[in-house]
């Protein structure tokens, strides 16, 4: 692309796209459908692929594709995770998680399928002078099933959308079916990482792949992004999950096995403190072995909020100073929390916060918290905090 096509993106990355393509008369020397497709995709990978974003000249497809792509940050704990001679990434997409592979094995193999992706990937990578990857147009299974050596690791991010473009997130809804190849799968790899929805019910995928010897729960800012198993050769009797906290300037990762059942957690009622688990940890179920860890206590079998009298700094979740204990009376709300604002959370409770909401009169905002659970005797409560 030429010169003046990547100054108009760089100057006018801020712009509407809309009021772009309405004055697309007046730049007759820009291509302004590639232009625009850039300018999009650039405002979403700001965040979300900073390196994409500040390297000059990296080519970006439709916005769609930088939406369905791994993070940077996730991108760079899945290749932290493994290294070796040769691994293959069968559902190459955007390439965001085969160049990061790329600084962890010494030769990769990205496979990708739409021919326009392609070009756009072999571009990059001559930017980021990436010159281990090799770029492969066509079916991923079918190359890694026509290919003659075997990989250290195979991974893959199957498309969760259907022919309709609906959401799916069940293993056998997705495209490529894992479970209908996961012999293929294994016979020609050592490892095999399976990227897959945040929804996909975890003990069920256990059931239905082979040889799990791995799951990484991965949360960014509090948001679950990834659930990856890992597959190997040997059956491993050993399985452990992991909830990783990805945050701006850290990660950090909470490991048990998976059959490990936590022991010596007491149920009290609400003291000083209350505690809500990271959501990769309530997604992994690891919520009562760190609570035992933290020498906390739990408020209820199922609301999976805890308390202590002394304040654990460390605590992997939100962490709020209790005030009081309050039903939703109106009256009785309109006294405690006089601005008539409060952010509410419901764990264990017979009412959504829309329900809440209309009932107290309470709007959003404002610094007072409030957790609709139920207590250890029962009893439904209101428990109003601070950060």
């Amino acid at each position: 692309m030429t010169t003046t096509n990547w100054d108009f993106v760089y100057a006018h990355e801020k712009a509407s796209v809309t009021e772009l393509v309405l004055q697309k008369h007046l730049y007759p020397e820009v291509d302004m459908t590639w232009a625009v497709t850039q300018i999009e995709a650039r405002q979403k990978a700001k965040e979300k692929l900073p390196t994409w974003y500040k390297t000059p000249r990296i080519e970006f497809p439709a916005r769609v594709s930088v939406e369905q792509s791994s993070s940077e940050a996730t991108a760079k704990f899945k290749a932290s995770l493994f290294k070796g001679e040769k691994m293959i990434d069968l559902t190459g997409g955007l390439a965001v998680d085969a160049f990061h592979f790329a600084k962890s094995f010494k030769e990769v193999t990205y496979c990708e399928q739409n021919a326009a992706l392609c070009q756009i990937v072999l571009h990059n990578k001559k930017v980021f002078g990436l010159e281990n990857v090799a770029v492969k147009q066509g079916d991923g299974l079918e190359i890694l099933k026509t290919t003659a050596h075997d990989f250290d690791l195979v991974y893959l991010d199957p498309a969760r959308r259907d022919n309709l473009n609906k959401k799916v997130y069940l293993l056998e809804d997705c495209q490529p079916n894992v479970l209908a190849k996961v012999e293929l799968l294994l016979a020609k790899a050592k490892q095999v990482l399976i990227k897959t929805s945040p929804m996909l019910d975890i003990p069920l995928a256990i059931k239905q792949l082979v040889n799990v010897s791995k799951i990484w729960v991965v949360a960014v800012d509090n948001e679950v992004k990834e659930v990856l198993f890992n597959l190997s050769r040997k059956d491993s009797a050993d399985l452990t999950i992991s909830a990783i906290l990805v945050a701006k300037t850290s990660i950090k990762e909470f490991t048990y096995a998976y059959a490990e059942k936590p022991t010596g957690l007491a149920f009290e009622m609400p003291q000083q403190y209350l505690y809500e688990p990271n959501v990769a940890i309530l997604k992994a179920g690891l919520q009562d072995s760190i609570g035992v860890d933290f020498q906390l206590s739990k408020l209820h079998p199922n609301s999976h909020l805890y308390t202590s009298m002394q304040k654990k700094d460390s605590y992997p979740g939100r962490v709020f100073k209790v005030e009081s204990l309050l039903t939703t009376n109106k009256k009785q709300l309109r006294k405690e929390i006089p601005s008539g604002k409060a952010n509410i959370t419901v764990r264990n409770f017979p009412m959504n916060v829309a329900a809440i909401r209309k009932k107290t009169g309470l709007k959003e905002g404002g610094e007072i918290y409030l957790f609709a659970t139920t207590l250890k005797e029962g009893k439904k409560v209101l428990i109003k905090c601070r950060k």
